[in-house]
């Protein structure tokens, strides 16, 4: 992974951590163990983007980092079009990751990388803000 890439992960977990409050979201939640999870996630959300995202770079092929990088200039902007439009992509390359067997930790940072590239546009859209 090339550092302009790297700098842009950092900049996008800030970014998320800033913006989209879990625990507003967790107050909408009815289930009270998910929405005490959800809550908690509040503290950790920019952290575990970072890593989950590090993580799955390293295993998508490198032709497929350009659409990573385009999710994320996306985001960083604030074009939330564009945001929209790159998520299929993005979440297309997480769907071509297999699960692996021996690998518990790297299924858990794709599931989770996953849950948040779907909810970032939601919880970012302009009417949102």
């Amino acid at each position: 992974m090339n550092e302009q890439l790297k700098e842009k992960i950092k900049i996008a977990a800030a970014k998320l951590d800033k913006i989209v409050d879990f625990a507003k979201i967790a107050g909408k939640i009815q289930n009270k163990p998910i929405r005490f999870f959800v809550a908690g996630f509040e503290l950790v959300d920019g952290a575990v983007f970072k890593v989950a995202i590090t993580e799955v770079v390293d295993i998508i092929p490198d032709e497929a980092h350009g659409v990573v990088e385009s999710w994320l200039d996306a985001f960083i902007d604030g074009d939330w079009f564009l945001l929209v439009n790159s998520t299929g992509a993005f979440l297309g390359q997480l769907n071509l990751i297999p699960f692996i067997d021996e690998a518990d930790e790297v299924n858990v940072y794709v599931a989770l990388l996953t849950a948040l590239v779907r909810l970032i546009p939601q919880v970012t859209r302009p009417e949102a803000a």
